[in-house]
């Protein structure tokens, strides 16, 4: 016996399997899970799990001497896959000699074009053997034979020389889909959930070769700005925002400048013209609001190093593979570039590589806040990576200078973002200092002198981790922001003991970005629901994650998160491709689960769902204190 490395049939990954001869495959242990678990969506038995230290029976067998046709391997005519459903019962009975039957059923089970054809229709290579046996006993059987009359005849007009032996392959096929309902249907579902080309499923933009023009450089560095200027000057266009927050200013930037653009997030529409049956030529999106059926002459795709975010990366890699754009400007860390030049390698498109730097210096001060919150000045920013510490923080350091501090943190309305930018933005303004997460990293123009980092890691959701040099760089570029108040920026820790650290990260090349995010369509869901009936949504989800096949390059994203809210809403009576869409709502915490199972309740039971029906629902909503406010909005 000797190891190598083959195909699982089940679950067509490359698995290490045990072999005595070629062709003689094992198959791996997550591969019989998938089938055990097709087979409970179908009541069926799980298929036996294949003894790989048995020995395998000889494949060499004497050709039998019903034709030589029988071996020749010429594939089978279209017109094979189905039994007649008809019978006449008038028929003659034909006398069948058993030495006959059994040649003429062993040279059927050796017959190259029935093997090939039987695979091309589902059939495992696992199953098939077994199912060739199978048909061959049941043939055997002359009582069930005889409620057969016209495959009993056909038998007889194959041994008789007046029909082909090809003809048996309907039988066969279906004798085999109700003996093994489940192995017969795993490869169409594998085949489905084959995620290793995710660029075939947009053929509005595989119609054309696109351009790409990628923008590479740190944060503020105006690499953003030229692809903008593009965007705005073109006929058509689409930017694709990281954040709504951004997006509602580059809709008001564009309308501003004179070029109708609509704007379009997850919970918002805006039209330029005020008439939703008038759109704009321009619209500004959110990523994950990317339309990949109608054509632009320019698009621009914002902060692209978020493609290898664990939640939202799916979101850029469907833009950058599905947008059908002449022109499309990627704009970010240079760490993304390699990943992004494989995709465009893969495609087929042309890109073009435009490096940026940085317009003020950034310093890094030999220096801390020495743990003192008396320290923080005019001008900075401290960080903080915990929204429950951030208004902790903000309390301590207006306690220690007696200064107001403006607010900003991921869960801010928009609204209300800006308006705290503004706050601390605005000369003569009392907020001089702000409180801030992560969240300022990207889409705010911020008159920040000093970022103050409060600590070097982050809780990501499972574990504390340390920053990486990509994160630490993209948050405290945001301090010297070119054009404003200052004419450079400067970095430091609160306390003296995290200061090498930062000059350690900060001095750290990126490491490149190896993945890309990709997520099923809800064409692909309804696809694979079709071949299992009457099975809840929540394990069509589940056996699709678990079938999923991706290469190196692309991983799942938020499979959890999903596979979370298709538990809230098990039960539910609502069609497929509305409850996937409700899956995908961000709804982490629990009062955001609430929400969305008392919405889809509503939904199957055919009632409007309206804003004040959401407001009568028994949830308790986080609460912040309240926040400064500049004087022009009281």
């Amino acid at each position: 016996m000797t190891s190598a490395v083959g195909v699982c049939w089940r679950c067509a990954r490359h698995v290490r399997v045990f072999t005595l001869r070629r062709g003689s495959w094992g198959h791996c242990r997550s591969g019989y899970q998938i089938a055990a678990l097709a087979a409970r969506l179908f009541n069926s038995k799980p298929p036996p799990v294949v003894d790989e230290t048995a020995a395998v029976e000889d494949d060499r067998m004497a050709e039998p001497a019903v034709s030589k046709r029988v071996l020749s391997g010429q594939p089978l005519r279209q017109d094979q896959q189905s039994p007649p459903k008809s019978c006449d019962s008038g028929l003659s009975r034909v006398q069948l000699a058993t030495g006959d039957l059994e040649t003429l059923l062993e040279g059927f089970s050796q017959r190259p074009g029935v093997q090939l054809a039987a695979v091309e229709m589902g059939i495992p290579e696992g199953i098939l053997k077994r199912s060739l046996k199978s048909f061959r006993d049941s043939l055997a059987d002359t009582v069930s034979l005889s409620r057969q009359p016209l495959l009993f005849k056909l038998l007889g007009d194959i041994i008789a020389g007046s029909a082909h032996i090809d003809d048996l392959f309907p039988y066969f096929l279906s004798h085999t889909r109700e003996t093994y309902p489940a192995a017969t249907v795993v490869p169409q579902l594998q085949k489905i959930c084959d995620l290793t080309q995710p660029h075939m499923w947009y053929p509005r933009a595989r119609a054309f070769k696109r351009r790409f023009v990628f923008h590479a450089g740190p944060t503020n560095s105006g690499k953003t700005h030229n692809a903008l200027e593009r965007f705005l000057s073109a006929h058509t266009g689409i930017y694709c925002a990281p954040l709504r927050m951004l997006a509602h200013e580059i809709y008001r930037r564009s309308n501003a400048r004179g070029t109708p653009c609509d704007l379009l997030t997850g919970d918002e529409k805006q039209f330029a013209s005020g008439d939703p049956d008038a759109p704009s030529g321009h619209l500004s999106c959110t990523v994950e609001m990317t339309n990949t059926e109608s054509y632009y002459d320019v698009a621009v795709v914002d902060e692209v190093q978020m493609i290898e975010d664990p939640d939202r990366g799916g979101a850029w890699t469907r833009a950058i593979l599905g947008l059908p754009a002449e022109e499309i400007h990627l704009c970010g860390h240079e760490s993304a570039l390699p990943l992004v030049r494989r995709l465009t390698d893969t495609i087929g498109d042309q890109l073009e590589v435009c490096r940026y730097e940085r317009l003020s210096p950034l310093v890094p001060l030999d220096r801390s806040l020495e743990g003192d919150f008396r320290n923080v000045a005019r001008g900075d920013c401290v960080v903080i990576f915990s929204r429950h510490k951030l208004f902790q923080i903000r309390r301590r350091v207006e306690r220690a200078t007696n200064q107001p501090c403006a607010v900003i943190y991921g869960g801010l309305p928009s609204g209300t973002r800006v308006q705290q930018a503004e706050l601390f933005n605005e000369t003569g303004n009392s907020c001089e200092i702000m409180v801030a997460t992560d969240a300022i990293g990207m889409g705010l123009n911020l008159n920040i002198h000093r970022i103050v980092l409060y600590d070097l890691t982050k809780f990501d959701g499972q574990e504390v981790r340390q920053l990486t040099s990509a994160h630490l760089k993209q948050i405290a570029g945001r301090a010297g922001r070119y054009g404003l108040d200052f004419d450079r920026g400067e970095v430091t820790t609160f306390y003296p003991q995290d200061l090498k650290k930062l000059h350690s990260l900060l001095s750290s090349p990126e490491e490149d970005i190896k993945q890309a995010g990709i997520f099923p369509t809800s064409e692909q869901i309804e696809h694979f629901s079709q071949l299992l009936p009457g099975a809840s949504f929540l394990d069509i989800l589940s056996l699709f994650f678990k079938m999923a096949t991706i290469d190196g390059t692309f991983f799942l994203c938020k499979v959890e998160q999903t596979l979370e809210a298709a538990r809230c809403l098990h039960g539910l009576s609502i069609p497929l491709r509305d409850m996937y869409k409700m899956c995908l709502a961000p709804t982490e915490k629990e009062y955001g689960r609430e929400i969305l199972k008392q919405y889809a309740t509503d939904y199957s039971c055919g009632e409007h769902v309206t804003f004040s029906r959401l407001c009568e629902i028994d949830w308790v909503a986080e609460t912040s204190p309240s926040l400064p406010r500049p004087t022009h909005y009281i």
